[in-house]
């Protein structure tokens, strides 16, 4: 993420510095210069705490309540149409990786257990 803020303060690229530092980790990922092993225990400990992220947000729609009055119908709108298209776009993006996932069962037996335990393989 560091090396993110730096390409951004240097190109000045109109995308915020988190991103940028994801997607140089995803090319990391994907080129083999950083092992997928080195990011797994961080990455379950931020699943398992997730929630806790979106703390700062919801006390923040708090503080601004009543600049919303009067806008709640666009509001639930909004909530219903992203709710939908994250849902939309998590199951497209689940039935396009499911293929890999289950060739990459094949070659490794615990995998493929766990997968047997959700009903994916036969």
């Amino acid at each position: 993420m560091i090396i993110g803020f730096d390409i951004k303060a240097v190109t000045h690229i109109p995308l915020p510095a988190n991103v940028i530092g994801m997607v140089l980790l995803f090319i990391a990922l994907r080129t083999g210069l950083v092992k997928m092993e080195w990011c797994e225990k961080a990455s379950h400990f931020l699943l398992r705490h997730m929630m806790l992220f979106f703390i700062p947000s919801v006390v923040g729609a708090a503080f601004l309540a009543s600049e919303l009055t009067g806008q709640w119908d666009a509001a639930i709108v909004a909530l219903i149409v992203s709710t939908l298209c994250g849902l939309a776009v998590t199951g497209w993006t689940a039935n396009r990786l499911l293929p890999a996932v289950v060739d990459e069962a094949e070659q490794h037996p615990d995998l493929r257990e766990s997968l047997v335990d959700v009903g994916r393989v036969p």
